[in-house]
């Protein structure tokens, strides 16, 4: 029976060979009937250990215009170039002066509120800025100091109704899990904010690589 399974794949009462189930899934003509074939496939290759299955897999995705399975080195690549990135503009950001930073976080937050309103609908938003200055900008910030320069980058013409207020940040605790007030945001098990805070770094970020 082990060769049997080397050899052979099981699919809905069927043994069919490698090459055959990848035909089968290659000639579907629609994905949602090859990924069943290839469910199967990949479940032998888990069995018996075969990593080069991803490689098969991922011929056929090509076939029907599907990214690739990234393989672990890949994953590993992406994550180490994602991390490259997140520093190098850390370190722009560190090199600015003052008045800089200032109108870069502002011209952030006017390019939030234009392009991501749905993000931003209530005070307590203000508590994923600060995370995002927080952990990718300034780790030395406290809270205290975020509010007290809140109104140094804060657009004309921003909402009344979303304007920090003097307990704003303080309620930080009764939306983040004890579990999670130690983490950086991107590490927290359950961010209450964290669409916003990936679309307001991703907007930093991108500010501070390309408009120098």
């Amino acid at each position: 029976m082990e060769n049997l399974h080397k050899e052979y794949i099981y699919l809905d009462g069927m043994w069919l060979k490698e090459e055959q189930l990848l035909k089968m899934a290659s000639n579907a003509g629609s994905w949602n009937v090859a990924e069943h074939y290839l469910c199967a496939y990949l479940t032998n290759a888990v069995i018996n250990g075969n990593t080069e299955a991803i490689k098969r897999v991922n011929e056929i995705r090509e076939l029907y215009q599907l990214d690739a399975i990234p393989f672990t080195n890949e994953i590993e690549g992406y994550v180490n170039k994602k991390d490259k990135v997140a520093d190098l503009a850390r370190k722009k950001y560190s090199e600015k002066p003052e008045k800089e930073k200032m109108e870069l976080l502002m011209a952030s937050l006017e390019q939030l509120l234009e392009f991501h309103r749905n993000l931003f609908t209530s005070r307590n938003h203000w508590n994923g800025i600060y995370l995002v200055v927080r952990d990718r900008l300034d780790n030395s910030i406290k809270k205290s100091d975020f509010a007290s320069r809140v109104y140094r980058i804060t657009p004309a013409g921003w909402p009344e109704d979303l304007t920090i207020g003097e307990s704003t940040l303080s309620n930080f605790s009764h939306y983040i899990k004890y579990c999670d007030r130690d983490k950086a945001y991107y590490n927290m098990n359950k961010n209450p904010w964290e669409s916003l805070c990936n679309a307001f770094w991703d907007i930093v970020k991108t500010n501070l690589l390309t408009n120098d």
